[in-house]
């Protein structure tokens, strides 16, 4: 592509590892613009997870939190997400000569929440955690890792807001810092003596139940997802069931997109999950045929 021989670009994830680190945020690469493949623009939602942070890849931006990407894969085959937009990284291989240019780079949120950090001139070592927030009735747990290795108390209990996790973590695990609370979903660590702090959600399994009209058609399933976005997965064709089984049948197989919980049909004409997924909707070319509501079918 174009005249420039590479562009400089900063990366955001390489393949599904996000390499976006406090201490060193302009990591970067040399890509080749005449053999690297373009993949296309994505907007990167990271949440922390058991390795650090992962991230759920978008098409458009859903909150203020996401960081705009171009993925690429190099001639080698490794796949790296760049931060910038495509329409600049396009002209930028297509300049001509000299330098070798730079990728304008995206606005990192200030929540990031990464296992190292480095000190900040005072010395203190400042984390900032995403809880998103849970839908009504619903609670979550948290678990600590210090240095990869599970902290004390390891899971916090089951609370229902970010606030109620700050007090947790103030009475439970004040031995790693001062924690804070900031744009309400944003829980803060500073530490004048822990590097590398990674703190994770898991939902508590909850019920809820789906009683759409019969026979219903859907070729989408919304859920909220890990960012606390909603989330669409759209099937490869519409889908008709004429009774509760039928439906039960089709959301879980021959793809089970209810795999983090069980699905059971007891109760006529509707289908009870439980599990720690957030399922919201089902839907036929965007309009709604079945919301789940938060309780167990009766």
């Amino acid at each position: 592509m174009g005249s420039a021989v590479s562009i400089n670009a900063e990366i955001i994830a390489v393949g599904t590892d996000f390499a976006y680190v406090n201490c060193n945020p302009a990591q970067s690469v040399a890509i080749d613009c005449a053999t690297a493949t373009v993949k296309g623009e994505w907007w990167m939602s990271p949440y922390p997870c058991t390795k650090g942070i992962c991230y759920q890849k978008l098409p458009a931006s859903q909150t203020a939190f996401d960081i705009k990407v171009v993925e690429v894969v190099t001639k080698e085959g490794v796949t790296y997400y760049l931060s910038g937009a495509l329409t600049d990284y396009v002209d930028k291989c297509n300049s001509c000569c000299g330098t070798t240019p730079d990728l304008t780079p995206s606005t990192i949120p200030v929540y990031i929440p990464n296992g190292t950090v480095c000190p900040d001139s005072d010395g203190n070592y400042i984390f900032r955690f995403f809880f998103p927030t849970v839908g009504s009735g619903q609670t979550f747990t948290a678990k600590i890792y210090i240095n990869g290795a599970a902290g004390s108390p390891a899971t916090s209990s089951a609370v229902a807001s970010p606030a109620a996790l700050l007090t947790y973590a103030n009475a439970n695990w004040s031995a790693y810092g001062v924690w804070t609370i900031e744009d309400t979903n944003v829980l803060v660590l500073t530490s004048t003596s822990q590097s590398n702090v990674v703190v994770t959600r898991q939902l508590v399994a909850s019920d809820y139940c789906l009683a759409p009209t019969f026979p219903v058609t859907f070729d989408e399933i919304t859920i909220v997802g890990n960012n606390g976005v909603d989330r669409t997965i759209t099937l490869p064709a519409p889908v008709t069931a004429a009774t509760n089984v039928q439906l039960a049948a089709a959301l879980s197989s021959p793809v089970n997109y209810f795999a983090d919980g069980t699905l059971t049909t007891a109760v006529a004409v509707k289908v009870n999950y439980n599990g720690t997924g957030q399922p919201k909707t089902i839907s036929l070319a965007g309009v709604n045929k079945g919301t789940w509501t938060h309780a167990v079918c009766s």
